[in-house]
């Protein structure tokens, strides 16, 4: 029996997948603190796009949200504060899949980066347009004024007043061109900024396909096979006795049948309202 049970919990335990870790090395550029960095990778939005990227609800046959839990569950961060390196570990029964998970998890991660950076670009070029259409007509307003005072002194009035309205109109004018100019020079920055937002993340160390099991079952997991064994082999024990008596109940012999009906025929009730109940045997039988 303690081989049975032995061999029962040892069965158990090989007969579980056995699960691969790979590891990605990156740096991050951006400004957010590391702790903050680590809590980004493990959000929803870092977490969904990478499981949609390696496919990883259909490899599993589960929905997205599911998708995201398995890999929630499955996916470790760690940060050197001294280099400054994040690493990230993504766990999973299939190699392959592990190592797909932990590259693509800095590229969902700059891939949110650029996103939100895009975003606030497009904000500040809206502002920029709208300011530069401003900017636009109070130069062309500047530019009537001057040509007015420009036809009512002369380009070259005579008189100190005369030449005094034609050059603060056109000082008034220039200053109101050059506002455009650099309006039109900002929204150009902003459109090129909007190309390439920038870079948050630098691949260090990329994943590579694990060739060794972390749960490797040899002697250095002795104990765990000896405890699996133990618990596969009580409940081995507990549950199969009861399902051998479902499958093969016991027959009862013809005699203990005759014996159990008689016991049940001379069992009567007094009028103090016991119960007493003859004996039944040969001698009973006889009388």
């Amino acid at each position: 029996m303690p081989l049975i049970l032995l061999l029962a919990g040892g069965l158990t335990l090989y007969l579980e997948p056995y699960r691969y870790s790979s590891t990605a090395e990156f740096e991050y550029l951006g400004k957010r603190p590391r702790v903050e960095v680590e809590a980004l990778i493990k959000s929803r939005n870092i977490l969904e796009d990478s499981a949609r990227s390696c496919e990883l609800g259909s490899a599993l046959g589960v929905d997205m949200d599911s998708a995201v839990g398995v890999l929630s569950e499955s996916l470790e961060t760690e940060s050197d504060p001294g280099s400054g390196i994040l690493k990230v570990t993504v766990t999973h029964p299939l190699k392959v899949m592990a190592r797909d998970l932990a590259a693509s998890l800095p590229v969902s991660l700059e891939k949110y980066e650029i996103k939100l950076a895009s975003q606030e670009i497009r904000t500040r070029l809206e502002v920029a347009e709208e300011s530069l259409k401003e900017l636009e007509q109070d130069a062309d307003d500047k530019q009537q004024m001057l040509i007015r005072v420009i036809a009512i002194r002369g380009d070259q009035a005579a008189d100190a007043i005369g030449r005094l309205d034609v050059d603060s109109a056109r000082s008034e004018w220039e200053y109101s061109h050059q506002s455009v100019l650099e309006g039109r020079s900002r929204i150009t920055e902003l459109k090129r900024e909007l190309e390439q937002p920038g870079k948050w993340v630098v691949i260090h160390s990329p994943p590579q396909v694990s060739q060794k099991s972390i749960d490797d079952k040899g002697e250095d997991l002795l104990g765990i096979v000896l405890l699996q064994a133990l618990v596969s082999g009580v409940a081995f024990a507990l549950i199969v006795p009861y399902f051998l008596e479902w499958v093969f109940p016991r027959r009862r012999s013809r005699k203990a049948i005759q014996d159990r009906v008689d016991e049940r025929m001379h069992t009567f009730e007094f009028p103090a309202g016991e119960l007493q109940t003859v004996g039944v045997g040969p001698e009973s039988r006889n009388e």
